[in-house]
């Protein structure tokens, strides 16, 4: 079973604490940063485009972790694309025979992730968002909702990790999404709301607008992009861009929608 948020919270957050953040020349590019897990996901995100940055305390001046190079800390490498170890010669299944991919839900979570419906490419990989060029996993990982950087192989460890599922709307794998119509969708809430209940999360956050706009018509402004004054089973409800590479102008609002709702759940484990 999944560990409830609270139990995730406790076991991931580390003792308060002001890092700031250097540049390989020493200078101070980012400071007064509360948490090494903010600063983790701040050093992966400026790391990014060769520049290598390192948190020290700010009282002490002392280096806390080994420095970030490219978003990824040294002496890491980038996670291997799961594909990559699947032989060229390997048959390829007709559509018709691919499994859906399963629910990664428990109970308890924090947040699930919902997509429209699982896409061939990932469903023949077994992993959710595993095709190249979609963004998923890596602004995922340069966000404060988790601790370390994922890859898709990582799927099935969020929800007892990081108190984080992952599920869709319509199950049935699809070539192109866009051949999924609306009735269908309709068709798919209950057995979808009914996932959700079962799993009780704090938190839902639609993995591109589609699949949300349908079921909730005219509730959402036109590429608006966050909390929604509608919720599911209880949960809370976000919109982001979708993370697929077709949507690529809209990924430049997807880390505040992750940062808005960590914090969110920041706050809420505080007060509780």
């Amino acid at each position: 079973m999944a560990s409830s948020w609270d139990d995730v919270a406790n076991r991931t957050s580390l003792a308060p604490t002001t890092i700031h953040i250097r540049n390989a020349s020493g200078e101070v590019i980012k400071n007064a940063i509360p948490t090494r897990k903010r600063g983790r996901a701040l050093a992966r995100r400026l790391s990014r485009g060769g520049t290598s940055v390192y948190l020290v305390d700010a009282t002490t001046g002392a280096k806390l972790v080994n420095e970030y190079r490219d978003g990824y800390q040294a002496g890491g490498t980038a996670p291997p694309h799961p594909a990559a170890a699947a032989p060229d010669s390997a048959p390829e299944r007709p559509l018709a025979s691919v499994e859906t991919l399963p629910d990664r839900l428990g109970s308890g979570l924090a947040l699930v992730f919902v997509g429209l419906n699982p896409a061939e490419y990932s469903a023949r990989v077994g992993h959710y968002y595993s095709k190249p060029g979609n963004v998923f996993w890596r602004m995922l990982s340069a966000s404060s909702l988790v601790s370390r950087d994922l890859g898709c192989e990582d799927d099935h460890r969020l929800p007892a990790e990081f108190g984080i599922g992952l599920t869709d709307v319509v199950k049935r794998v699809a070539t192109d999404s866009t051949k999924v119509r609306p009735a269908e969708i309709r068709a798919a809430r209950p057995d979808f709301e009914r996932r959700i209940a079962a799993a009780s999360p704090r938190m839902l956050c639609f993995n591109g607008a589609k699949p949300f706009d349908t079921m909730f018509r005219g509730v959402r402004p036109r590429n608006t992009w966050g909390r929604q004054s509608v919720k599911i089973a209880g949960a809370s409800v976000w919109v982001m861009p979708s993370t697929s590479g077709l949507a690529s102008g809209y990924h430049e609002h997807i880390p505040r929608v992750l940062e808005q709702m960590a914090q969110e759940l920041e706050a809420r484990r505080a007060a509780s």
